[in-house]
């Protein structure tokens, strides 16, 4: 069986990456049972990966740097899950991950598969507002989910991708970040990252869900739309520095592993008190804009499936499972 251009690149990697130290092409050659010509094609076709791979006459070569390239070898290393990212597919360019996550789970494609692409043509946040995509700047990925739930709890799994890329973002880059309801995460009262629930389902049961991620990573400002320069920021604009959108995206999946684990085997409660807690919404006067209606009142949190409970100046609790939130003034 013939092998692989990846496969032999993968296994160049792995023996450089474990040797700590240079490889002679001899040694690379005989393991890889591959001429010392074919091995030098290999080499270079890393170094256009963005490999940074030294060679030095009578030593070999060394592996000197990875490239931060969103791709499924680079992700997949290390990986630390144990139901998200069984397999990551990634892209260079698509309409949107979400469209084509929808599409492999109609044909599919099993629970916990990961779609990434460097770059949308079409991407969109909720109420079909677009999402600006740069090429080789940012995150955008998209996640196939099937728990078995009715379709009224499947709110509940945007709350769990804010908690988890809300966790992510701490983690990586110490940021103070607050969840703004329903899908919003803020720094500073600027958005930096959003999500988009698309779901598929039957009268009684979920048969599938795409959560969709947008994560402004190292979007500098000039990259932003005029209108949303005020409204939106990045990693890179709070940080000054760029940042490994590799090393983040393993982050963002493990902790959605741990979360989604955590809501299959306990169920919803973890979950909304956890987002709670993140989003301190309890006790806030906001107002809602929901489905042509106005709603104003004094926050008591969420319920039992995500939906945000109200409580308006009457007295009169009104449950709201969509909208746009903002601050209201104590009257």
């Amino acid at each position: 069986m013939k092998t692989s251009d990846s496969t032999i690149n993968e296994a160049i990697l792995t023996t450089l990456e474990e040797r700590h130290g240079y490889v002679s092409g001899e040694d690379l050659s005989r393991g890889l049972g591959l001429s010392r010509t074919a091995v030098w094609k290999r080499i270079k076709a890393l170094r256009g990966e963005g490999y940074g791979i030294r060679a030095k006459p009578r030593r070999g070569y060394v592996l000197i740097q990875r490239p931060d390239r969103l791709c499924s070898r680079e992700i997949c290393r290390n990986l630390k899950t144990r139901r998200v990212g069984g397999e990551v597919h990634t892209f260079e360019a698509v309409t949107s991950t979400n469209d084509l996550a929808y599409a492999m789970a109609l044909n599919g494609a099993p629970d916990g598969v990961v779609v990434i692409a460097e770059s949308q043509t079409q991407g969109r946040g909720r109420m079909k507002r677009s999402w600006v995509s740069p090429y080789g700047k940012n995150l955008y990925l998209s996640l196939i989910l099937r728990p078995q739930i009715p379709p009224k709890m499947a709110p509940l799994l945007t709350y769990l991708g804010a908690i988890s890329t809300a966790e992510a973002l701490a983690r990586s880059f110490s940021l103070e970040v607050e969840i703004k309801w329903p899908n919003d995460i803020l720094v500073r009262a600027r958005k930096l990252a959003g999500l988009l629930n698309e779901a598929k389902s039957e009268t009684d049961r979920i048969d599938f869900v795409v959560l969709g991620f947008g994560v402004n990573l190292n979007m500098g400002e000039d990259l932003f739309l005029q209108e949303l320069r005020g409204k939106a920021t990045s990693v890179l604009r709070e940080l000054g520095h760029r940042v490994s959108r590799v090393e983040f995206t393993r982050c963002l999946l493990e902790s959605i592993d741990v979360w989604y684990d955590t809501f299959l085997l306990q169920g919803a409660d973890q979950i909304i008190r956890k987002w709670e807690s993140m989003a301190r919404i309890r006790g806030r006067h906001i107002e809602v804009r929901s489905f042509g209606k106005r709603y104003r009142g004094v926050t008591e949190g969420l319920d039992h499936d995500g939906a945000l409970i109200l409580r308006e100046g009457s007295g009169e609790v009104v449950r709201i499972v969509a909208g746009d939130l903002t601050e209201a003034s104590r009257e």
